[in-house]
C-alpha cells in the first residue's frame, strides 16, 4: 500500500479533571466540548475522538484564523482545557487520522509543561503550539495575535527528537481552584465549574 499524506493544520484539546466526575459528567462535558468545537471552527469535522477530547484536522483554514478566531471561542467551554496546535503532513486509513504530526500534536497538549501552566493560571485555557507555527505564525505580525503572550514551554521529545514548543495562557473565564468563578456571567463555566473542584 502506497501511502499518501495530506496536509492539516490540527488541534488537539484535553478537557482537564473530567475523571473527578461520573460518567453523566463526563457526558455533559464531551456534549459541550463539541458543541463549541462545531461552533468555532464552524465544521462537524473530522474529528478523531479522545474520550474527554479530541483531535481536530483543518484545511485550506488560514492559521492565523486559527489562533486569533477558534481558540479564543474555545476558551467560553466552561471548564478548563489544554489546546495544542500544529500542522503537518497526516494519513489516513480505514480506522482513522495518523501520522508524526499528529503524535507531535498530543505531545505537547498532554506535556507535564502544558498541564502545570494551567494548573498554576487562573485561565480557562492554555494554549500550547509548535515552535514550526510559534516561527511561521506568532511571531510575523499578523493581526489579533500577540507573541508577547507566548512563552517557552520547554522540550518535547518524539521519536528521538526534541521538539520546542510554546505556550500562551487564555484568559477568559476565570475558574479558581476550589471550582468557584470568578467574575463571570458565563453559564457555562457556572455549570461545570464544581466538576473540576479537584483541577
Amino acid at each position: 500500500m502506497r501511502l499518501q499524506p495530506v496536509y492539516r493544520t490540527i488541534l488537539a484539546l484535553d478537557a482537564v479533571g473530567s475523571t473527578a466526575g461520573t460518567n453523566a459528567n463526563r457526558f455533559q462535558i464531551r456534549q459541550r466540548l463539541y458543541e463549541v468545537v462545531e461552533s468555532a471552527t464552524q465544521t462537524s469535522g473530522p474529528f478523531v475522538d479522545r474520550g474527554d477530547g479530541m483531535l481536530v484536522l483543518l484545511k485550506d483554514v488560514p492559521k492565523t484564523w486559527v489562533i486569533a478566531k477558534i481558540v479564543p471561542q474555545l476558551a467560553e467551554v466552561g471548564f478548563p482545557i489544554r489546546v495544542a496546535m500544529h500542522a503537518g503532513e497526516v494519513h489516513r486509513d480505514r480506522r482513522g487520522y495518523f501520522g508524526e504530526a499528529i503524535d507531535l500534536t498530543c505531545r505537547f497538549v498532554d506535556a507535564p509543561q502544558t498541564k502545570r501552566a494551567l494548573r498554576q493560571s487562573c485561565a480557562t485555557l492554555v494554549f500550547a503550539v509548535s515552535d514550526d507555527i510559534y516561527r511561521s505564525v506568532v511571531c510575523q505580525g499578523y493581526d489579533g495575535i500577540d507573541p508577547g503572550c507566548f512563552a517557552p514551554l520547554g522540550r518535547i521529545r518524539l521519536g528521538g527528537r526534541t521538539h520546542r514548543g510554546w505556550i500562551q495562557p487564555v484568559l477568559s473565564a476565570p475558574i479558581r481552584g476550589n471550582g468557584a468563578v470568578e467574575k463571570t456571567t458565563s453559564t457555562a463555566t457556572s455549570k461545570y465549574s464544581a466538576i473540576f473542584s479537584a483541577r
